[in-house]
C-alpha cells in the first residue's frame, strides 16, 4: 500500500517480484544492486539465509519526485515455494504493482502457468494493481518469445511484457523503470486529491516481523480451532431459532466450528437464554444483549466451511485493534442448509442511535466515526479483507467496528464514508437532507481525480456550463448586512449572525487600501456554515473534507476589506478560532441547487489540476440553505511567502530577511513551472503562494475574471530589489 512516510516526507512504494521457483527474482535484485549508485539504493537483504529465499529479497531504492514529493520504492521478491505459499500471499497482498518473472524456457511454462493462477487469486482481492511481466532467460536455446507467451499464459493483450536475461543484466533496469512508472501512474491521482495515507515506512526488519507474526497467529488460530469441545449443557439449551437471515447459531455447534473455542462456548451458552431473537435488518440480528452479523457468503459443506471460518479468524486477528476483544465467530448449519457464519457480539450502542441525538452529539459521533472507517478500511485492505461500514457496525464511540470481516476486496475509504452517511440518514427520524442529491457529469469532463474525490457521482450526459455566476434570483442569498446585538458565537455547522465588517491591515503592495471597508450587499441576517453532517456529493475531499469542517470552532469572526489577497476581491471572508479561513461571496450563493453542484464540479475540476499545489486542508462545500445553496471554500492558515518576508523585516534580521526571499523566489519559480506543466495560466505573485513542506497555490478557485496580479508582484519584487 502507498505511503507518506512522515520521517522524510517522501512517498514510499512497493513493487514486489513475484514468480516460480528459479525464474530470477533475486538475481533481478542483485543485477540491481550493480547497476544502482550506493547513493540511490540501501543494501540487499535476504532474510533467513541459505541458497534459495525464505522469506523475502529486499532492495530499498530512492529517485525521483512525484507529486513534488521524493520517491522511494521496496523491491521485495516473494519465496517460490510452494511451501511458503502464505508468505507469498502476504507480501503480494502489499503490493502496488507487481513484476511477474517467467523462466521462458518452454519446459518450464507448467510451473509458470500454475504460479500465475495463484497471482490471480491474489490480484483478483485488489482491484487495479499493475501486472509486468518479464520474459526472463531468453538466452536459453529455444526460449518463448515475449509475443508467444502473451498467448501460452492467456495474458490480458495489454499486459506489458519484457524480454531479458537477468543473469547478464539484460532487461532489468527496464523491467524495473517501467514496475516504478506503473506504480506511480496508479497512485498519482491519489496522491494529488490527498487519499494516501502517513506514517512510518517499515523496513526489512518489521516486514520479517510481520511474516512471523501471521504464521504464530496461524498456528494459534489452528490450535483453537481443534481444541476438544466443552460438553454443552444440553438442558438448558435453546432450540435454534430460523429468522429471515438464516439459522442461528446452537450452543453444541460441532468443534472446529467456533471461534475463540472455550470463551466462544460460554457466549452461545449465554445467547441460547437471551429468548427470541428479532431480526433488525437483513443479516442483522438482535438476541437479548447480543447482536449477531451474518456473513454474505456461504459454503456447500462444513468442510469448506472449516476453511472458511479459518480465513474469517485470520481477517479478524488483522484488525484486532478495531474489533471487540469479546467478539465470537462461529459457523451454524443444519441438514438441507449451507453453512453460514455468524459474527456475535454484546449489543453495545451503535452510531445509528446518534441519529435521534443533538445536533452536536451527532457532530461528535460523526468526527470519530471518520477516524475509525479510514482505519478499518486501510487495515482489511492491507490483508486482502473486507467489511461491512454501515450506522449499526460503527460504535457510538467511534473505537470499534462491531461488522463482519471475510477475505476479499476491502471498499474505498470515500466508498465506505458515504456508504455510513446513506445509512445514517435511513436511520435518522429526520433526515439529514434531502435525499437523491446525484451529481451528473458528461463522461470525461471530469478528470479521474476528480471524479473518485466526489461522492455518489453517476456518470451520464450533461453538459457543465462553464460560467459560475449565480442567477438574478440569487439576491435573496447575499450576505448579511451588520446585525445589532451581541448574541453567543456560533459554531460550526449552526447559522452564523453576520457581525459588522471590520478594518484589515496587511495590504500587499500594488493594492491601495480603502480607507473604510464598503459596505456589505444587504442581505438576511444570518447564513448557515458548512459542517460534517453536510450530505453525501456536497463534501470535497469526502472524508478529509468533513475532517477538516469538523475542526471549525468557535468564534467565528467576520473580516473586514480587503480581504486575504489569495481569495477573490468580492469574497467574504471568515476566520474561525483556530485560523480556519473561510470564503463565500454572492457568485457562489445559488437558488438553484442544480447550478451549485454544477459550480461544485468546476472548482473540484480546477483544485485537482492544481495536484501538489493544492493547500494541505482545502476543502470545498456545498451548504443548503432554505432559498437555495452557497459554496464555502476552507483553507487552513498558512503565512504567504509575502507575509514571511515582511514579518523578517520587521523583527530587523537580515539572514532572516534573505532567507524567506530565497525561499520566496524559488517556491515563485517552482510554482509557475508546475501551472504551466497542468495547462493553467494563472497568475502568481508572492501574497498568494506559502511554502510548508512544499510549495503551494493559496488561489481560491476562480468564481470570476481575477484581477490580473502582475502589477502587484511587480511592486513585490522591487520592493526586495528583485528587476
Amino acid at each position: 500500500m502507498p505511503l507518506i512516510d512522515r520521517r522524510t516526507d517522501a512517498v514510499v512504494l512497493r513493487i514486489v517480484y513475484d514468480g516460480p521457483p528459479e525464474a530470477g527474482k533475486t538475481t533481478n535484485l542483485r543485477q540491481l544492486c550493480d547497476r544502482l549508485s550506493l547513493g540511490r539504493r540501501g543494501p540487499l537483504e535476504s532474510p533467513g539465509g541459505g541458497a534459495r529465499t525464505q522469506f523475502f529479497d529486499w532492495l530499498d531504492v530512492t529517485g525521483g519526485y512525484v507529486a513534488g514529493r521524493r520517491l522511494r520504492c521496496q523491491l521485495v521478491t516473494v519465496p517460490g515455494q510452494s511451501e511458503l505459499a502464505g508468505r507469498r500471499r502476504h507480501l503480494l497482498a502489499t503490493a502496488d504493482a507487481v513484476v511477474f518473472v517467467v523462466d521462458s524456457r518452454p519446459e518450464a511454462l507448467g510451473a509458470v502457468q500454475g504460479s500465475l493462477q495463484g497471482l490471480r487469486r491474489a490480484l483478483a482481492r485488489r482491484a487495479g494493481i499493475p501486472l509486468l511481466v518479464q520474459a526472463n532467460k531468453q538466452d536459453v536455446p529455444g526460449a518463448v518469445a515475449a509475443a508467444a507467451l502473451v498467448e501460452r499464459l492467456h495474458l490480458e493483450p495489454d499486459t506489458p511484457v519484457i524480454e531479458a536475461e537477468a543473469a547478464s543484466g539484460v532487461g532489468v533496469l527496464e523491467t524495473f523503470m517501467l514496475g516504478v512508472r506503473l506504480a506511480v501512474d496508479r497512485v498519482r491521482a491519489d496522491l494529488v486529491r490527498g487519499g494516501v495515507g502517513e506514517g512510518d515506512a517499515a523496513g526489512a526488519a518489521q516486514l520479517l516481523e510481520e511474516l512471523r507474526d501471521l504464521e504464530r497467529t496461524a498456528r494459534a488460530v489452528v490450535g483453537e480451532l481443534v481444541a476438544p469441545a466443552e460438553e454443552p449443557e444440553r438442558a438448558d439449551a435453546a432450540e435454534p431459532t430460523v429468522v429471515a437471515a438464516g439459522l442461528l447459531p446452537a450452543a453444541d455447534v460441532a468443534p472446529g466450528l467456533v471461534w475463540p473455542s472455550q470463551g466462544g462456548r460460554a457466549t452461545l451458552r449465554a445467547l441460547a437464554e437471551s429468548g427470541a431473537a428479532r431480526l433488525e435488518r437483513a443479516g442483522v440480528v438482535r438476541c437479548g444483549s447480543w447482536r449477531l452479523f451474518r456473513a454474505p457468503q456461504a459454503w456447500r459443506d462444513l468442510d469448506d466451511a472449516r476453511r472458511g471460518l479459518l480465513e474469517a479468524v485470520s481477517c479478524q486477528r488483522a484488525l484486532a485493534t478495531f474489533v471487540p476483544e469479546s467478539r465470537v465467530l462461529v459457523v451454524a448449519h443444519q441438514a438441507e442448509r449451507e453453512p453460514v457464519l455468524w459474527y456475535v457480539v454484546e449489543a453495545a450502542p451503535s452510531l445509528a442511535s446518534s441519529a435521534s441525538g443533538t445536533a452536536d452529539e451527532r457532530d461528535d459521533a460523526r468526527r470519530a466515526a471518520a477516524l475509525l472507517v479510514e482505519g478499518v478500511v486501510t487495515a482489511a485492505a492491507r490483508v486482502g479483507a473486507t467489511v461491512e461500514i454501515a450506522a449499526d457496525t460503527i460504535a457510538l464511540d467511534g473505537r470499534r467496528y462491531l461488522g463482519p470481516v471475510w477475505p476479499g476486496e476491502a471498499p474505498g475509504v470515500e466508498e465506505a464514508w458515504a456508504k455510513l452517511l446513506a445509512t445514517l440518514e435511513e436511520a435518522s427520524p429526520t433526515p439529514l437532507a434531502e435525499r437523491g442529491d446525484v451529481l451528473e457529469i458528461e463522461e470525461g469532463e471530469v478528470d479521474g481525480a476528480a471524479l473518485g474525490e466526489l461522492e455518489l457521482i453517476s456518470v451520464e450526459a450533461i453538459d457543465v456550463p462553464a460560467g459560475s455566476g449565480a442567477s438574478a434570483d440569487a439576491a435573496s442569498l447575499a450576505l448579511a448586512a451588520p446585525l445589532p446585538g451581541d448574541g453567543a458565537a456560533p459554531r460550526a455547522g449552526a447559522a452564523l449572525p453576520a457581525p459588522a465588517p471590520s478594518s484589515a491591515a496587511g495590504v500587499a503592495p500594488g493594492a491601495a487600501a480603502p480607507d473604510e471597508p464598503p459596505p456589505c450587499a444587504a442581505a438576511p441576517g444570518a447564513w448557515e456554515l458548512p459542517g460534517v453532517e453536510l450530505p453525501a456529493g456536497m463534501v470535497w475531499p469526502p472524508v478529509r473534507g468533513r475532517a477538516s469542517l469538523a475542526a471549525l470552532t468557535a468564534p467565528v469572526q467576520r473580516r473586514g476589506v480587503p480581504v486575504r489577497p489569495w481569495a477573490h476581491p468580492d469574497a467574504v471572508e471568515l476566520l474561525d478560532a483556530h485560523g480556519w479561513w473561510l470564503h463565500t461571496s454572492l457568485a457562489w450563493c445559488f437558488a438553484d441547487l442544480d447550478e451549485a453542484r454544477h459550480v461544485l464540479v468546476g472548482a473540484v475540476r480546477w483544485q485537482t489540476r492544481l495536484g501538489a499545489l493544492a493547500p494541505e486542508g482545502r476543502t470545498l462545500a456545498l451548504c443548503p440553505a432554505a432559498t437555495g445553496a452557497r459554496l464555502w471554500v476552507v483553507t487552513a492558515a498558512l503565512p504567504s511567502c509575502w507575509e514571511q518576508i515582511v514579518e523578517a523585516r520587521a523583527e530587523g534580521e537580515p539572514a532572516r530577511v534573505r532567507e524567506a526571499v530565497r525561499a520566496g523566489l524559488a517556491a515563485l519559480a517552482e510554482v509557475r513551472g508546475m501551472l504551466a506543466r497542468v495547462g493553467l495560466g494563472e497568475e502568481v505573485a508572492l501574497d498568494v503562494i506559502a511554502v510548508d513542506s512544499a510549495p503551494r497555490l493559496l488561489l481560491t478557485p476562480p468564481s470570476s475574471p481575477r484581477p490580473s496580479l502582475a502589477p502587484r508582484l511587480a511592486a513585490q519584487l522591487a520592493a526586495i530589489g528583485v528587476v
